[in-house]
């Protein structure tokens, strides 16, 4: 080898910068099913979230509504109402929405402020438990379909 040359002399082993030629591209193939597994999962549970806020808000609110319509007075009609109610609600990530719903008297002994009176009232208050079934994206059979409960109650004077 003359002096001043750069060049090395051939031997049997490749150079640093040949031995990682590809890596990179290993390394993504390796981590990117991992990353795909959790960004889709964040996505699933962003969106169950979402959807279960909202199926709180519209069942609080539909069962006030149904609460004080004074047609209302059987399970049934309550169930109906409320399941009228969350379905022109939007809630376009429950596949199912079922209503369960009670009605009991509620007792209140209260004194009259002008005549200082006892008095007991009767109140119907209306309780309703509503299941909404969602798809959930099928990352691996990891989240399975999910069904989400909202409970409520309200009362009539």
């Amino acid at each position: 080898m003359a002096l001043g040359s750069n060049r090395r002399p051939m031997s049997g082993a490749l150079s640093p910068r040949r031995r990682q030629r590809g890596v990179a591209a290993v390394e993504l193939l390796l981590g990117l099913p991992i990353l795909i597994l959790v960004v889709g999962s964040m996505v699933t549970v962003g969106r169950l979230a979402h959807t279960k806020i909202k199926l709180d808000g519209f069942t609080d609110q539909a069962v006030r509504e149904c609460a004080l319509d004074t047609a209302v007075t059987t399970v049934e009609q309550a169930q109906e109402c409320v399941l009228n109610l969350l379905t022109n609600a939007r809630l376009s990530a429950c596949q199912e929405i079922v209503p369960r719903a009670t009605i009991n008297e509620f007792v209140s002994a209260y004194v009259d402020p002008e005549t200082g009176d006892a008095l007991e009232a009767a109140v119907p208050l209306m309780r309703v438990s509503v299941e909404c079934n969602v798809e959930t994206l099928r990352v691996g059979n990891f989240i399975p379909n999910t069904v989400l409960t909202a409970v409520a109650s309200a009362g009539r004077n």
